[in-house]
Order: C-alpha cells, then structure tokens, then sequence
C-alpha cells in the first residue's frame, strides 16, 4: 500500500486526508461544470484551490491534482507546526522542507511557516548544458484555510506541490516565448516517469512558426523536423538539429518519428484524425495544445 492510501494513524486523527485541485480562474467554470457531473462535492474553495473527499476522481480542468493532501488543525502557531510535521511523516516525507502556498490568513501561515524548515521552488529550465540538482529533501506545501485549520500538499502532478511550475526566462535564442510552455510539459512528464525528448530521437513539430517549440526541442538534443506554411526565425532553422518545411501540417505524409509536438491554431476536433494518422505511422507519443476561439 502506498504512503497516499495508507489510513491515518490513531496518534494523528487531527489528520483527515483530502483530494486538492489547483484551478486557474480562467476555467473555474468548466472545471465546475465537470464536478457537477460527476458528482463531486467540494469541502472548500479558497482561492485556485478545490478541496473535495479522499481519492477524488481526475478532473480535466484541473491543472493540478494532489490526492495526498490532508486538512490539519491549526489551535496555534507552535503546535500548528508540530502538526503539519506530523502529517508528513504520515506521508513518509518526514525531512520535507516546506513551501507556503497561497491562502487565507498570511500573517498567521507567515509565522507557522517560521517554525518550519523551509524549501524554495527552483525555477526549472532544460537547457542541454544544464546541471538540475534533484532537492535533497522532498518539497511540501501548506495553507491556511481559517485560523484554526490548513491544508497540507505532498505529492501532485507537477513538480511542486500545490502546482507550481516556476520556469527559468531564456534571455537569448528562443523566438518567443512559447517555449515556457514546452519546459512546463517537460516538468509534467518527468513527473510521470516519463523522459522527455533527448539526443537521438526524432521529433515532428506541426504549426511551428516562429519556431519557440523548435527551439526548445532542439536544445534538448533532439532532431527536429519543423513544419508551417509560414517561415520560423532564421537563426533557429539555421540550426543544425532542425530541418525546416513549408507546407500544411494537415496534408503532410505521415511517416516514422519518436515525437509528434502540435502547438497549431486550429479547430480541436481536427486533432484526432491528425493524430491517429501518425499514430497509425508508428508515432506512440503525441504533446499536442488545444486551443478555443474566443
């Protein structure tokens, strides 16, 4: 049984485990909507999060999910950080170093945060020449939803918890910067057990003017073969990993390649039958963004 499905010890029941969403209120409403139908009753909205029961099923509109978080009570600042210490070994990450999230009550969490050794939320880049050090202790985070009550985050689908997903600014190469969405992916993929695109593989990428999505595949080592019926800057298809085409990403042949990386503007339901026609071609990962008019 894993530290996230074990049941809360005797000695700990100020713990009661929960499901925590981080949603951006540009779509707090479909993700609302999404609840509804599935039924989801939630025990709190503060700010971009949702807490609702334990194991609460996966939601789309969430950006963030963690199903190892817990609501503690807070009766002070000294014993509210005893705790939040508690429930980490709970969670096995007794050496967490902690992160305070956006809440209620700052001044309070500002001095419970205090009585905590603390950590900092790195800004991520990948960069090919890049030394990441993994933290040697894992990450928690923590806010308050009243005076006498927080909510603890140990694990979720982004690298920190809680959602964060701080991203190192390239001030020279990219040509714009889309390529902040493409490390962000890279985060989420790592975090899954997945490795990103690395030297060696071959990469398709669909719609790519003016060429940040290139870019970044291309400082990951990776071979790139970009495609748009407009030319992506000079300077990144003058470089020697990318290949560039003109031509309608739709009408393009399918043929073998590891990735197949789509940040198109177009109308989502034509991304199925693009998908499946490279998929068909012997292509098995796909990172494609999916965009609305309007």
């Amino acid at each position: 049984m894993s530290a996230a499905n074990q049941p809360v010890s005797a000695a700990n029941q100020h713990l009661i485990r929960r499901t925590l969403y981080t949603v951006p209120k540009e779509v707090r409403d479909e993700f609302r909507r999404e609840a509804a139908r599935r039924k989801i009753k939630f025990v709190a909205e503060i700010g971009e999060f949702s807490l609702a029961e334990e194991d609460s099923p996966d939601l789309a509109w969430a950006t963030d999910i963690a199903w190892n978080a817990y609501e503690i009570e807070i009766p002070s600042i000294v014993q509210g950080a005893k705790n939040l210490k508690s429930a980490a070994f709970e969670a096995s990450a007794k050496n967490a170093r902690w992160i305070r999230l956006d809440g209620l009550h700052h001044r309070r969490a500002t001095l419970i945060a205090e009585n905590l050794p603390t950590g900092e939320a790195t800004p991520l880049s990948y960069l090919r020449d890049a030394k990441r050090p993994k933290p040697a202790n894992p990450l928690a985070g923590f806010f308050l939803t009243a005076p006498d009550r927080a909510v603890a985050v140990f694990d979720s689908l982004t690298p920190y918890p809680g959602g964060l997903v701080p991203l190192a600014e390239e001030k020279k190469g990219p040509p714009s910067r889309a390529y902040l969405k493409l490390w962000e992916i890279c985060s989420r993929l790592e975090k899954a057990g997945v490795r990103p695109p690395h030297p060696g593989e071959a990469t398709l990428d669909l719609g790519s003017c003016p060429g940040g999505w290139t870019w970044a595949l291309a400082e990951l080592g990776a071979a790139v073969f970009s495609v748009d019926g407009a030319p992506i800057d000079s300077t990144v298809a003058k470089r020697p990993e990318v290949t560039y085409l003109k031509a309608d990403a739709f009408k393009l042949p399918p043929s073998k390649t590891d990735w197949l990386f789509s940040d198109m503007i177009c109308e989502p339901k034509r991304l199925p039958e693009l998908i499946e026609r490279w998929r068909m071609a012997g292509c098995e990962r796909f990172v494609l963004s999916i965009k609305f008019k309007g």
